[in-house]
């Protein structure tokens, strides 16, 4: 954090441009004011920290940086359906044409809204659970995959549940 911090200050202070490779996205997104992500030696996606991170344009960076649960359905429009939840449909306006071409759509495990069963969303079932002291992280099995989760509300293992996006997108679950 410390040397964070100083390349920091010497950036602002000089102004000049600084390239730092990094292969630790925490790193990327928290230092950088653009970021490119690479594979195999070419670009899969530039943009700021948050456009990368909130806006991923390819698989690869969606689950490269800080992960992403990958939800299949299908696309109507700027509408998308999750597979097996009925009356669930999220808004996509922001989604890249790639998810939508193959039917996925890229939630960060800390977007999901975690509900007590028989709320509207995907319904799933907690199969592991971790306290990290301000949060906890689950593994949710439902029908139509695994999702990882992020919420600071306590649920027990095995308890029934409910996912819905937690961000201004969620519409109509």
């Amino acid at each position: 954090m410390d040397m964070r911090r100083e390349i920091q200050q010497v950036h602002r202070n000089t102004r000049s441009a600084i390239v730092y490779v990094t292969h630790d996205q925490g790193e990327a997104l928290a230092m950088a004011d653009r970021i490119i992500v690479m594979k195999d030696g070419r670009i899969e996606q530039a943009g700021t920290p948050q456009d990368i991170y909130l806006r991923p344009q390819t698989e690869f960076v969606a689950k490269f940086v800080s992960k992403s649960n990958l939800v299949t359905g299908h696309w109507e429009a700027n509408r998308f359906m999750p597979k097996d939840s009925e009356n669930v449909s999220w808004s996509g306006a922001d989604v890249a044409d790639y998810f939508k071409l193959n039917g996925l759509y890229p939630v960060r495990p800390d977007q999901f809204r975690l509900q007590p069963h028989h709320q509207p969303g995907m319904d799933g079932k907690i199969v592991n659970v971790q306290f990290q002291g301000k949060e906890f992280h689950y593994d949710i099995q439902g029908n139509a995959g695994r999702w990882e989760v992020i919420s600071p509300l306590a649920f027990s293992l095995n308890e029934q549940v409910s996912l819905s996006l937690s961000f201004a997108q969620n519409e109509g679950a």
